[in-house]
């Protein structure tokens, strides 16, 4: 159960590190979109690595692969937007307020898991089975590499690497 909410949490906030993400490594006013468009890069790279895709699965998996980053990335968009929890002094809000927010906070998870579940369908249209299983789990592997990453080049208050 644990694993499981983790899980839906990872897939909720990880992707957002997209756009936060800023490499350190002595450029500090480097464009935001192109490190994004390396991030992806990377992940693109490491996803074909990982699923083994053919050319044809290759050309028939990206397109549908990259809408579904879309349509996640517009759901997730929308979720911070609505309510960001950290500007929020939930200790002021009515009852009511804090029901509607926590409400509305579900409803977007289950738009996202929608997404998630119409994607998957379409995944196992071009892809064998195995090899959509091996794309969960190369996006969770993608997800922990980037995250070492940005904590292994995140100076800490000593300059050194931060470490969690």
């Amino acid at each position: 159960m644990k694993r499981s909410i983790l899980n839906v949490i990872s897939s909720l906030f990880l992707p957002s590190l997209f756009f936060m993400y800023q490499p350190v490594s002595g450029q500090p006013d480097q464009n935001p979109e192109k490190s994004r468009e390396m991030i992806q890069a990377h992940k693109i790279a490491f996803i074909t690595d990982r699923l083994d895709l053919t050319p044809d699965e290759a050309q028939r998996f990206w397109p549908v692969y990259n809408e579904y980053q879309d349509k996640r990335e517009v759901v997730q968009k929308e979720m911070f937007r609505d309510y960001d929890l950290k500007n929020i002094d939930i200790d002021a809000l009515t009852d009511e307020q804090a029901t509607e927010v926590a409400d509305n906070q579900i409803i977007k998870a289950q738009k996202l898991l929608d997404v998630q579940k119409e994607y998957h369908i379409r995944f196992k249209e071009v892809l064998p089975s195995k090899k959509v299983l091996k794309l969960y789990q190369a996006e969770k592997e993608f997800q922990h590499e980037l995250l070492r990453k940005i904590r292994d080049e995140r100076p800490s208050d000593r300059g050194q690497p931060q470490r969690w």
